[in-house]
């Protein structure tokens, strides 16, 4: 409650100096070789958040270099896992993370990730996690990298057609 007090008693602060942080920080990720931009704006609006922080507080003379190199890595790192531009797949993956063999994820004894889109999408629905365009995250997920198959299972309670991703 008091690090949210304190950013809105300086709003304008942070208001004049985080939009310019995020365009120098984007901008240096891709200097050193973060050429997806949205993972670099992503990264820079974190790395620019914690340096205004910081520099709100009068500790702008100390060196941000460990922390740009780290948020550097971390952005190579999401720009080799990120192999596809698929955008909706990516969000729905990210979004089942917590969900269960009754929500419709499993992961079968081939050790690859199946999943029952009809369920799974209710349970992100009541989530408020819902997708509105299921007919483009279906193309999505069927040119994903991780993309096997769609074929009957036993995953799930009954036996269902799923798709099958690479864990």
């Amino acid at each position: 409650m008091g690090s949210t007090i304190y950013i809105l008693s300086n709003r304008q602060y942070f208001e004049a100096n985080l939009i310019p942080s995020v365009k120098d920080h984007s901008g240096s990720l891709r200097n050193v070789g973060i050429n997806v931009t949205r993972i670099a704006e992503n990264h820079a609006i974190a790395l620019s958040g914690i340096v205004t922080l910081l520099e709100s507080l009068g500790m702008d003379d100390i060196s941000f270099n460990a922390l740009t190199v780290y948020t550097a890595n971390r952005a190579k790192n999401k720009v080799d896992t990120a192999k596809t531009d698929s955008h909706l797949a990516d969000y729905f993956f990210d979004s089942i993370a917590s969900l269960n063999s009754t929500d419709g994820v499993a992961i079968n004894l081939d050790n690859e990730l199946v999943i029952h889109l009809p369920r799974a999408l209710i349970k992100l629905q009541e989530l408020g996690n819902g997708v509105s365009n299921k007919s483009e995250l279906i193309s999505e997920l069927k040119r994903h990298d991780r993309y096997i198959t769609v074929k009957t299972t036993r995953c799930f309670v009954d036996r269902c057609e799923a798709y099958h991703f690479k864990t």
